[in-house]
Order: C-alpha cells, then structure tokens, then sequence
C-alpha cells in the first residue's frame, strides 16, 4: 500500500472516532435532558389568590372553589372535603415546578400525548387562568409530560403530581370515624351474621351469677349464659381497632346500596355505649355488604355520611362466632353474701348449709343440717364451690346426658340477688362429667375434680 493511501485511510479513521465521539456526546447530552432534574419552576403565583381548581379525576370532573369558610365541593358544598387534600393540591400548582425541559414546539406534542392530555388541571385565580396538560407516563422514569397553555414547552413532573390529580371526589372526603368507644363505656355488641345473631350485654344478671363475671353471651332467642370477661374483652378490642379505609359512595340511595350489598346486608354490627359526655347510652350500627376483590369490605353506618370500605381481616373476626366460645368457665361464681342456704345432694347424703343474715349483713349464723357451725366452716367448703371451674366449653349438651346425675348442688337467694340455682353433674364419658345448669349444659368437667368434691363432701356431717 502506497504511502498516501495510508495516510488518507488513518484521516478516515480518526475522522470515525471524532463523529463517533461527537454522537456519543450528544446522545449523552440528550440522556441527561431526559433524566437529569434541573428543578425549573414553569410558573408562579400567590396561593392565597387561587379561589378554583378544576381536573379530570378517576370519577369524573372535580370542581374545588374557596369560600369564605374554606375549599368546597362545587357541586355539592355540604360534601366532607378533607382541606388538607386541597392545600397540597394548591402547594403543588400556586408555584409549579418541572423535573425537566425535554422539548419544545407544538408539532412534537403528540410524541409526548400532549395533542391528547390525559387529564387536564384548571387553575383559577381571580381572572388569572393557568391550564396544566398532562401527556403520557415515561415508562423508563415514571415521570409524566406536561404543558402548560400558553406555551410550546415541554416538560416532565415526578409521579405524584399526575396521582394526586387523579383521584375521584371520594377520595378527597374527610373520613367519618366510628364513635368514641372504650372497654369501660361499652355495654353491648349484637353480631348477626346471614341470619345467625350472637348478642353480649354488660351488667345484666344472668342465672343469677353477677359480679366477678360482668358480661353475659346469648346466642338467638337463648337465655344469656354467664362468658369469659377476658374473651369478651379481647373481642371488644378488635371492636374498638376498626376503622375506615377509603369512601366510595357520598349520601347513597337505595339502588347504590344495592349495589354494594347494603340494602340486604349479609352481616352488622349493633353497638351500645355511654357516651362520656352526657353520661346517654347511645347506639351505633354498622352494615356490612359486599367483599371487594382487594381484601375489603364495603360498609355504611346507619344515619352515616356514606359507604367506605373496611378491611376484611378487621370484619371477619366478627363473621364466625359461637356463645360457647365465650363462656366462663366458672361452674357458680355466687358471692357467700347473697346466699340464704346452700345444699347439697349425692347418691348416699343430702347436706344443708343455712346463713342467717341481719338486715346489715354485716354478721351471720352458719348451721349444718340444723346445728351451728363457725364461719371458717362454711367457707372450708363454699370457697372449693366458688373457684370451681369446667375445662371444656361445648355446645348444649343436656339432651345428651342421660345417666343418673352424681352431684347435685342448690344455692338459695333471694329474689333480689337473683333467686335459685341448679347445678347438676352428670357423667358424660369416661373423662369428663357434663354440667347442667337450669336446664341447660354447655361446660364439661374433668372427672377427677368432681370425684374430689365428693369425696370431701362424703366426710361432712
């Protein structure tokens, strides 16, 4: 190869590279306009001077305006709007900020999805008028494009600007809460679910067995049965925990609570308190319709602003419940105080314990079948009968217990202090004996235990 032609091919090649080179630049330079922030503001003005903003949300068109109270709802001045909502949409477009120029003339605005927004924001203040255009979502950034009228630039503004002018009405509402509810001022629940009801009431005497145990479970038409304060409580907890999540429907009609399953509800949720305030007991109740496919519940809240939903774990601990998950275990709790005689009943004694009690039942006379006996006597045997507790909580059972009954125990009271009591011990099978109480039997107790009592019992004279 000849001296020249060496020559001209080197010139080539380094003219390559510095094209080559040139074109990187640019295509960098053109990278960095896409992705670097340079944080331009597109336009400002005063905050306090914006009285309406208009956009196109997820429900339709949005109309805000200020009033000498606050934001409202055009449409609907009574709707609950959440002022806060407003206030960063009003941050956001009083002083307009862009992450980018990216490009300008009108000719490239359908590259970007600006000849067709994807929403646009109206911003109103006295006769000044700014109108935002939103394009297209950069798949690569997340950021969205924007124009603004007036103008043939082009920019870029981060995600959250085109997802909080994207929201419904719905969205912007001031969530209702459920009433100001604690452990102490509750003093009632009432579940129905698809027909089954389970109600709870606090302080009401049940078989006569108030004090240690203040509420009482009753399932239907049921007679309340003595329940577990603890179980109870933990219930009520995740009571007072609900909470709501987002509102779909402001002040709906019959057909709109069709459409969420709340003119027939499957479940709800009937609430007592006292209210703190006025010293009133008040009532809350809450339907429960459909479940959404996102793991919620739509509910309303009967004389309520609207439906909202609610999270399906925080309902459906209220959906399967059964009053002898509830019940106490302890077989007769009955305070001695209250008691005018107590007997008892095997298959070989009867044994009768009487308290004679003066009007200030400060004092009293103990006697045992007839003779008198100290009050560390009677306690010997009243206190065993007062911490006596069953070990299993079962359905009603008494159909079941057919065999002869092996203890039988009869406390007698007044009227006032909530009258007689029955308690019977039946055999059930070979480990548990099935207690009958009134009629009814929804505890079983382990055998050993009653075969102790009787055995004490048999030493009594």
């Amino acid at each position: 190869m000849r001296k020249r032609e060496r020559r001209s091919l080197i010139l080539a090649g380094v003219v390559f590279v510095v094209l080559l080179a040139c074109y990187l630049l640019l295509l960098e330079r053109n990278w960095r306009a896409e992705h670097e922030d340079d944080g331009r503001t597109v336009y400002q003005m005063e905050k306090e001077e914006i009285d309406r903003l208009q956009f196109c949300g997820s429900s339709g068109t949005v109309s805000l305006i200020r009033r000498t109270g606050g934001w409202k709802y055009e449409e609907d001045e009574s709707f609950p709007l959440n002022e806060r909502f407003v206030e960063t949409m009003l941050e956001k477009t009083a002083v307009l900020k862009a992450k980018r120029l990216v490009g300008q003339g009108r000719e490239r605005f359908g590259e970007y999805g600006l000849d067709e927004p994807s929403n646009t924001i109206w911003v109103d203040a006295g006769s000044q008028q700014k109108v935002i255009y939103l394009g297209d979502t950069n798949s690569a950034t997340g950021d969205c494009y924007m124009s603004v009228e007036g103008s043939d630039r082009i920019y870029t503004v981060d995600a959250t600007f085109p997802t909080l002018f994207s929201v419904g009405i719905n969205e912007m509402a001031s969530r209702e809460t459920l009433p100001g509810m604690t452990l102490d001022t509750l003093t009632a629940l009432e579940v129905e679910n698809s027909g089954q009801n389970l109600k709870f009431e606090k302080g009401e005497m049940v078989q006569g067995m108030e004090g240690e145990n203040s509420w009482s479970v009753s399932q239907g038409d049921e007679t309340p049965m003595t329940a577990d304060d603890g179980r109870v409580q933990t219930l009520l907890a995740q009571l007072i925990g609900l909470r709501y999540q987002a509102m779909v429907q402001y002040h709906p009609d019959e057909e709109q609570l069709e459409a969420y399953g709340l003119a027939q509800p499957q479940a709800w949720l009937r609430i007592c308190y006292l209210d703190t305030e006025d010293q009133t007991e008040r009532e809350f109740v809450l339907k429960i319709g459909d479940r959404t496919e996102d793991e919620m519940y739509f509910v309303y809240a009967e004389n309520g602003a609207g439906v909202y939903t609610m999270s399906a774990e925080s309902l459906e601990a209220f959906f399967y419940l059964a009053a002898e998950d509830f019940l106490s275990l302890n077989v007769a709790a009955l305070k001695a105080e209250t008691l005018t005689c107590l007997e008892i009943q095997t298959d070989s004694q009867e044994i009768s314990y009487t308290i004679e009690r003066q009007a200030a039942r400060t004092e009293a006379i103990y006697r045992l079948n007839g003779q008198e006996i100290g009050e560390g006597d009677f306690n010997s045997i009243y206190y065993q009968l007062y911490a006596l507790e069953a070990d299993k909580r079962v359905t009603d059972l008494a159909d079941q217990l057919a065999e002869k009954v092996v203890l039988t125990i009869t406390y007698h009271r007044e009227e006032r202090d909530g009258g007689d009591l029955t308690v019977e011990f039946v055999p059930y099978d070979q480990n548990y004996y099935g207690i009958r109480t009134q009629g009814r039997a929804v505890l079983l107790i382990n055998r050993q235990k009653v075969n102790q009592l009787l055995a004490y019992v048999q030493e009594l004279r």
